[in-house]
């Protein structure tokens, strides 16, 4: 009996001893995570995951630093589970051309964006330039940028100067990062000497501060990169430089409301035979920048000769003038946030709205503003011409409502599909100066119906190739149109 009561009592106690262990490990929480993306990230790193759930043991909890560098990470939904997560390593990561701090937990203090291809920085803070009110929306520790930054002028410079990050770095050109300033370096000492005299209250020695106020005269200064002469164009550079990069701060600078333009070619002397319809320039120096954002009060833009991945003017909301030719890169232009139209009366002068597009080999995308609801009067251009654009799919352009254009219209080397709707009331009667406008075209737009339609209404004739059509080669036909008082 007493054997039997030993045994009873010896099972108690394994069983308590037992049921002690079991109660002495750990319990964690398992938190369901949709972003599998990240969630598979954080198993390669060690943390526990189980059943599409991250578990949030010791690690979760005491990570402060997490590296997802080189893992091309966009969307850090789930990041907020990480209770001490203030240090992020996003560097490598492929990002392109804007990153949006706001889609980061309120947590991180620290990030790190080297090595990324980032011209744009969202969620910082909000800058209303007109009125000198910066509103800092997120503070950091510290932040190291990628070398692109350096052409951001709509954000950094103010949230900097704000205060916005203790401990604010940006890469140089070799990759290392060093103490974020507003002094950037015009690397040509030609552009640079321009500049300096064209906009000297931007300038510290030789260096352009993206922070200054342009003086009132400046901010309205046409910028004017020629070196060629001839046709009514006037040198400002000596030689050619060896680049333009640089331009950037003063182009993207929501401030500056002038005029910027630019050409870089060779004319072919003044012996030159114009009665061999030739084109009158040889092609010259070609220049490329990565990246251009037109800030919202540039008024005219007349880039030549040089090529970009991205133009963007999605803030130009003052552009009413665009000129872009000889861009080898550029794929997709939109202008529908532009002023593109709307100047009316000033196209009787010459002096409003045009657009001129060609030698752009690889331009897909043309996205115009809404001209069939505008209200302008009266609806107008001084120019519209689309040349050398072979791939543009841009299939039909609707210039019906135009009263009259002041100086051309030209198709030439477009698309065989491409049809314009022409315009059906043009009107000169303001006209007493003894004028003409003309027309240039390649066979396949000369040939089609609406073009002879338009041809006979409104008497075109056809002439020989002007000194203004020459420019767009030998296969280019030519039309003109007496206006004004003859």
């Amino acid at each position: 009996m007493k054997k039997i009561l030993n045994l009873l009592v010896m099972s108690v106690l394994l069983t308590v001893a037992f049921t002690s262990c079991d109660d002495d490990e750990p319990s964690f929480d398992k938190k369901p995570f949709a972003n599998t993306e990240l969630l598979s990230i954080l198993k390669t790193k060690g943390f526990t995951v189980e059943a599409g759930m991250l578990v949030i043991d010791n690690k979760v909890s005491e990570t402060k630093t997490l590296d997802l560098s080189g893992t091309k990470l966009a969307d850090f939904t789930g990041l907020e589970l990480f209770p001490n997560l203030t240090e992020l390593n996003l560097s490598n990561n492929d990002y392109n051309i804007t990153f949006d701090f706001a889609k980061l937990p309120a947590n991180i203090k620290s990030v790190d964006l080297s090595n990324n291809n980032l011209f744009e920085f969202k969620g910082l803070a909000t800058v209303d330039v007109a009125n000198a009110n910066v509103t800092v929306n997120r503070n950091f520790d510290k932040m190291v940028l990628p070398n692109t930054a350096k052409y951001n002028v709509e954000t950094l410079p103010f949230y900097f100067k704000k205060n916005g990050c203790t401990d604010m770095q940006m890469q140089n050109k070799d990759g290392k990062a060093e103490k974020y300033t507003t002094l950037r370096e015009i690397p040509d000492a030609t552009i640079r000497e321009y500049l300096k005299k064209a906009l000297p209250s931007k300038f510290e020695g030789d260096k352009l501060d993206i922070y200054k106020k342009f003086s009132l005269d400046e901010s309205k200064n046409t910028l004017s990169f020629n070196t060629v002469g001839g046709l009514g164009t006037k040198i400002t550079l000596e030689k050619a430089p060896t680049t333009i990069d640089g331009i950037q701060y003063i182009i993207n600078d929501p401030r500056w409301e002038g005029i910027f333009t630019s050409k870089f070619k060779k004319e072919r002397g003044e012996n030159f035979n114009w009665g061999t319809k030739k084109s009158a320039f040889e092609k010259g120096a070609s220049y490329t920048l990565d990246y251009i954002k037109i800030g919202e009060k540039v008024r005219k833009l007349n880039i030549k000769n040089i090529s970009t991945n991205i133009l963007d003017f999605s803030n130009a909301k003052s552009l009413y003038g665009i000129n872009i030719e000889e861009n080898e890169t550029i794929q997709k232009i939109d202008l529908s946030n532009t002023a593109l139209f709307t100047k009316g009366e000033d196209n009787q002068s010459g002096a409003g709205d045009f657009l001129i597009l060609g030698g752009c080999p690889n331009l897909e995308e043309l996205i115009l503003p809404n001209m069939t609801n505008s209200t302008v009067k009266p609806f107008a251009l001084t120019s519209f011409e689309l040349f050398d654009l072979p791939k543009l799919k841009l299939k039909k352009v609707d210039l019906s409502k135009i009263e009259f254009f002041r100086v051309t219209l030209v198709f030439v080397n477009v698309p065989n599909d491409f049809e314009v709707v022409y315009p059906v009331n043009l009107d000169y009667s303001f006209l007493k100066e003894r004028s003409s406008v003309e027309l240039g075209l390649d066979e396949n737009m000369k040939n089609k119906k609406s073009t002879q339609e338009f041809i006979k209404k409104f008497n075109f004739k056809k002439n020989r190739i002007s000194n203004t059509l020459m420019r767009f080669g030998d296969k280019t036909i030519g039309y003109r149109k007496k206006v004004g008082t003859w």
